[in-house]
């Protein structure tokens, strides 16, 4: 990676520490109970259980834990209210953005940005804050540039360039 390119992804890091910093999860639904609601089994007292099992309290400590799987078979993104989007957010486009090379979770953030929540609802860009909004452009657009330059087949460029031209780009201008 060049130098250039490199400077502009400790840009984006940073950018992403300052505009998801002091949020959280409280009131949301967290990743465990995902799973649940994917498998429509999102009883209260079984979804109670569930956000046991999620013992961060800041989504600073999910960009390195090796047991968060941010991109799981069952659950995920798709199942999240926009508070537990918006907490699971800042460490999957870290994780993503930190990567040695192009992973599903990259594909998938691509899509979860892009499309409102089951084809329906809001899309991301409309619960972040400005700053959030602004942060997540700014990824977005990085990405982009990464996907020319680590030589990524012509496919993932196409979904790269479109999940940043989707509402995006008019944030950074």
């Amino acid at each position: 990676m060049d130098d250039d390119l490199e400077k502009e992804r400790a840009a984006v890091l940073s950018a992403i520490h300052e505009a998801f910093a002091g949020v959280t999860r409280e009131g949301g639904v967290s990743w465990s109970e995902t799973d649940l609601l994917d498998g429509g089994r999102g009883w209260p007292e079984l979804l109670a259980e569930a956000r046991k099992n999620d013992l961060d309290t800041r989504w600073e400590e999910l960009t390195d834990d090796p047991n968060w799987d941010a991109w799981p078979g069952g659950g995920g993104f798709s199942f999240l209210d926009p508070i537990g989007f918006t907490y699971y957010l800042p460490p999957a486009l870290i994780r993503i953005a930190t990567a040695s090379e192009p992973s599903g979770l990259e594909e998938s953030m691509q899509y979860h940005l892009s499309v409102p929540k089951h084809g329906q609802g809001p899309l991301a860009r409309d619960f972040l804050n400005e700053a959030q909004r602004k942060a997540v452009a700014r990824f977005l657009l990085f990405m982009t540039k990464l996907t020319v330059a680590r030589g990524d087949d012509e496919v993932s460029i196409e979904c790269a360039c479109e999940a940043y031209g989707n509402y995006w780009p008019t944030l950074l201008s």
